[in-house]
């Protein structure tokens, strides 16, 4: 069993940062809640992160350390 830690990005980067930690081979959730807003008197359908600003990433592998999470883009 792996533990999970709450990662902070840059605001509305999640998608990069979770794009970016996926190739360098890290286990990441990144939940997402389907909302509706209004603009320009319209209601538009968007999709945004649960949590703002905020992902998931699972501690896997001993050799895998959180240096590069820190350096990764978003």
């Amino acid at each position: 069993m792996s533990a999970w830690y709450a990662v902070l990005c840059k605001p509305r980067r999640e998608a990069l940062a979770e794009t970016n930690l996926v190739n360098q081979g890290y286990r990441v959730y990144l939940p997402l809640l389907a909302t509706q807003h209004r603009r320009d008197g319209k209601w538009v359908d968007t999709v945004e992160p649960l949590f703002p600003r905020y992902l998931f990433i699972a501690a896997g592998r001993e050799q895998q350390g959180f240096a590069a999470v820190r350096s990764t883009l978003g």
